[in-house]
């Protein structure tokens, strides 16, 4: 009976360990970057960044045309704009916001959310390794999966003591399977609010 009473105590702490690992501290992903790009830049550095890239690794833009007809005129983007940057060996993908104004401040197009493909992703790559490397501790480690997220706002999982990411709100960063995914639903909506409706934001 001494020995089954032990071997529940220890199922208990090994359960609580467990469920520590998936409640992790939350991450601070607002000074987060994906090849250099954060959310909330905007669109003038998410072009500087892709000329960069460009010069460096000699891909090609996704969507060139529509960019520098944003940069010319902000006033163009409408609503949410995709445009990417591809290499051989990765692809970039930036959504960005239609031009906003805050307590009569105006602000471009800028960045909702970067997704970032490795192509060919193997898992003895190294890449998750890199990824824990550049951003620390995640609040999140599945690493049955491999699965990584970082987020600072938690919600309650099914209603029981363990937490997972809130992903409709505040900023978020996931990596599966060689994908990375650095969003804000927060800003999204928050751009979209905003959004102008007459061309004097153009800076």
């Amino acid at each position: 009976m001494k020995k089954y009473g032990s071997a529940l105590l220890l199922a208990a702490i090994l359960g609580l360990l467990s469920h520590q690992s998936r409640a992790q501290t939350p991450a601070d992903v607002s000074r987060f970057d994906v090849a250099g790009i954060k959310l909330r830049m905007p669109i003038s550095d998410v072009a500087a960044v892709f000329k960069r890239l460009a010069d460096r690794d000699g891909g090609e833009m996704l969507g060139k045309e529509e960019l520098e007809k944003a940069l010319s005129d902000y006033q163009s983007v409408k609503e949410p704009q995709y445009v990417g940057y591809s290499s051989a060996i990765y692809k970039i993908g930036v959504t960005l916001s239609p031009p906003y104004q805050i307590d009569g401040k105006s602000f471009p197009p800028s960045v909702i959310d970067v997704i970032y493909v490795m192509k060919g992703y193997t898992k003895d790559s190294g890449a998750r390794a890199q990824v824990l490397e550049k951003y620390g501790a995640p609040t999140f480690d599945d690493k049955a999966s491999g699965d990584i997220k970082y987020c600072q706002n938690l919600m309650n999982d099914g209603g029981s003591n363990s937490k997972t990411c809130d992903a409709k709100h505040g900023d978020t960063l996931s990596f599966s399977n060689g994908t990375l995914y650095l969003s804000d639903k927060d800003f999204a909506e928050l751009a979209k609010t905003h959004s102008l409706a007459s061309p004097s934001a153009k800076q």
